[in-house]
């Protein structure tokens, strides 16, 4: 824990260090197999490689899309549960003004008698 509180950049270097060395592994890999496609051997298997490559890729964009529409989803979610609920409290602040004051309200004649006479 002191390590990431003294030096958090030596862990964004190392981490910038390690997704270097995995994309150099890839291309290393990638090339490996376009030369054995060009040495005549069986392409199947370069093939169902690329094809794996390919949607891995596929599937980190999509997984990263739906996590950022979660996201979004849970704020819009968040602001709408505060909004109804400073609604809900300014109705309840009015009607309470309303009950609480009515007698002030009957004196001024905004109320008629006949609300007051009421049981």
């Amino acid at each position: 824990m002191n390590k990431i509180l003294v030096k958090p950049e030596d862990n964004v270097a190392t981490d910038n260090k390690n997704l270097s060395i995995h994309q150099n592994r890839r291309e290393n890999l990638e090339a490996l197999v376009f030369e054995k496609l060009h040495s005549d051997e069986d392409p199947t298997q370069a093939i169902a490689f690329l094809t794996y490559l390919k949607n891995a890729d596929l599937e980190k964009e999509q997984r990263r899309r739906l996590q950022q529409e979660v996201q979004e989803k849970s704020a819009f979610n968040s602001l709408q549960r505060v909004m109804i609920t400073a609604f809900a409290i300014l109705g309840m602040i009015a009607f309470f003004d309303r009950v609480f004051n009515a007698h002030e309200l009957s004196k001024t004649g905004a109320i008629p008698s006949v609300v007051e006479k009421q049981p």
